[in-house]
C-alpha cells in the first residue's frame, strides 16, 4: 500500500525541523535568531534546487545577480 498525500505531508512536517537543524549545525558555527530567516531562505533554496549540482546552483545565482549593482551607501544606508 502506498503512502497517501496527507500522510506524506505529515511525515515531512515531522522531518523538516531535524533536516533544518542538521543542515544549520553542519554549515554554521553559530546561528543568530535575528538572521534566522536568511538561513531558512538559503536552506529552502538548496532543497528546491537539489537536482542541480553545486556548479549549477552557483551559475543560477550568478545569472540572477548579473548586471545588478550594490553600492556601499546602499548597503550601509550611509553616504560616503
Amino acid at each position: 500500500m502506498g503512502v497517501t498525500q496527507p500522510r506524506r505531508s505529515a511525515l515531512w512536517t515531522i522531518r523538516a525541523p531535524s533536516l533544518l537543524k542538521r543542515g544549520l549545525h553542519g554549515t554554521y558555527i553559530s546561528v543568530q535568531p535575528f538572521y534566522l530567516f536568511r538561513y531558512l531562505d538559503e536552506r529552502a533554496f538548496t532543497f528546491n534546487m537539489r537536482d542541480l549540482t553545486d556548479l549549477g546552483r552557483f551559475t543560477m545565482v550568478l545569472q540572477a545577480v548579473s548586471g545588478r549593482r550594490l553600492t556601499y551607501s546602499q548597503l550601509t544606508g550611509h553616504a560616503l
